[in-house]
């Protein structure tokens, strides 16, 4: 268990405390690798306001969430599929409602 955290930011295949900041857990062929254990999925259960940040631009997208989840590159909030992983380019992508993509991230509320 990692946390209490105000804020993380999926940032391609890592958790990073903001978006550049300190990686807290990275992504190797399906298995989140934190504090030296190996995780299938991450979860989150917090209440919480989701953006996207590409380069110096930052977008609210969503909110108020209360669960997150992230399994093989698809992050899930309340149990619906919101962005998945473009392995291309390491870029998150919205899945419907918008054309916002690039480093997800998550603040408490």
């Amino acid at each position: 268990m990692v946390g209490p955290m105000d804020a993380f930011c999926l940032e391609g295949s890592q958790i990073r405390s903001s978006a550049g900041g300190d990686v807290i857990a990275e992504n190797d062929h399906g298995l989140w690798h934190v504090e030296q254990q190996t995780f299938s999925e991450v979860w989150c259960e917090s209440e919480m306001r989701i953006s996207f940040v590409e380069g110096t631009h930052c977008r609210l997208v969503a909110g108020t969430f209360r669960r997150f989840g992230c399994v093989n590159g698809v992050a899930s909030f309340d149990g619906a599929v919101f962005a998945v992983l473009d392995n291309a380019t390491h870029m998150w992508k919205r899945v419907q409602g918008g054309d916002e993509k690039g480093v997800l991230c998550c603040q408490s509320v």
